[in-house]
């Protein structure tokens, strides 16, 4: 079976004084007196909350024995100091986390938060190449004199199960009920690139493996988060979609005409805009009262190339070759 570890963290100490730190975690396995390392995440520059996306992957089998314990080690990446500085650190046991509440564990205080989930949910096992631009972004950065602009980037969020759970009674405004409206059933996927003073950004054209992205599972919900960035790392929420699959983008919500084109947008609705179950349903541009707008996402790019199609093809042209070879003889 094979895992992926999703970390975060907050309350993170400050490095120094003048310095807050750009904390990265690293995951090793305990055996015996060794420790071996599985994998370490990016660093994120200038914050004490750091919410990583790159997963620590893990693999085991029957013959694995679930009870070994692993560690997770918050380090500050500092190019001004030959010695790692340690933030944090904790220890834990895969399963245990995977079959516990939200498959989540805080340690250390509630400053760590580990979730452990299946890496390989489907059978849409590939690579998708994505770009995407947002227009008309609302301005939340007042600036010197009211000249200011916001700072757009966008992450990609997964959720933390495969269905979204409805709220049956659509008229109670209270969002315990929805899981969508509780931040920690989201984990980070993918975190672009900040573009400075401009609320209608292109953003590069990226990568991304499904089984980070959505478990190699298609129909999973995503969303997308727009924030304005902030040089101190207390980026500011500026709104977020409602839960799409990659399966309705690719067929529902793709520009047709262009990267100006609003006619597929998907709308970024304000995050203190309450979503219940009939707003799930909203497609495209359809809106109602109760959401307030904060611009549109559209989608200029979301292919998706097949590991198993190329793979199958490898082993088709093998055998072609194998045939001809033995044609020959």
């Amino acid at each position: 079976m094979k895992y992926q570890i999703i970390l975060a963290a907050q309350r993170l100490k400050r490095v120094s004084t003048f310095r807050i730190g750009n904390p990265y975690a690293v995951v090793k396995k305990i055996s015996n007196d060794d420790e071996i390392i599985l994998g370490r995440t990016e660093e994120i520059e200038d914050t004490l909350n750091p919410r990583w996306s790159t997963p620590i992957d893990i693999e085991t089998d029957d013959d694995d024995d679930s009870s070994t314990p692993l560690r997770v080690i918050i380090y500050d990446d500092s190019s001004t100091s030959s010695q790692k500085i340690l933030l944090a650190e904790a220890t834990f046991n895969l399963i245990s986390v995977h079959a516990g509440e939200g498959h989540t564990l805080l340690l250390n205080d509630d400053r760590i938060r580990v979730t452990v989930l299946e890496s390989i949910m489907g059978s849409d096992r590939g690579i998708m190449n994505i770009q995407f631009r947002l227009l008309d972004v609302k301005n939340i950065e007042s600036g010197l004199l009211g000249l200011g602009k916001s700072d757009p980037f966008v992450e990609i969020e997964k959720y933390s199960t495969s269905e979204i759970k409805d709220n049956n009674d659509e008229d109670d405004d209270d969002d315990e009920n929805n899981d969508t409206s509780n931040p920690n059933h989201w984990l980070l996927a993918y975190r672009t690139e900040q573009i400075m003073d401009n609320l209608n950004p292109v953003f590069d054209e990226f990568r991304i493996d499904t089984e980070k992205l959505c478990f190699c599972n298609m129909t999973w919900p995503i969303r997308l988060v727009i924030y304005d960035w902030q040089s101190n790392g207390k980026h500011r929420p500026i709104g977020y979609t409602i839960p799409l699959t990659i399966e309705e983008i690719r067929n529902e919500c793709i520009s047709l005409n262009g990267n100006a084109d609003r006619s597929n947008a998907v709308r970024i609705i304000d995050t203190s805009s309450s979503i219940k179950k009939q707003l799930l349903k909203i497609k495209k541009r359809e809106t109602t009262k109760k959401i307030k707008l904060r611009g549109d996402v559209v989608i200029l790019k979301a292919d998706y190339y097949s590991v198993i199609e190329k793979e199958e093809k490898q082993q088709s042209s093998w055998w072609t070759e194998v045939c001809a070879f033995c044609c020959c003889l």
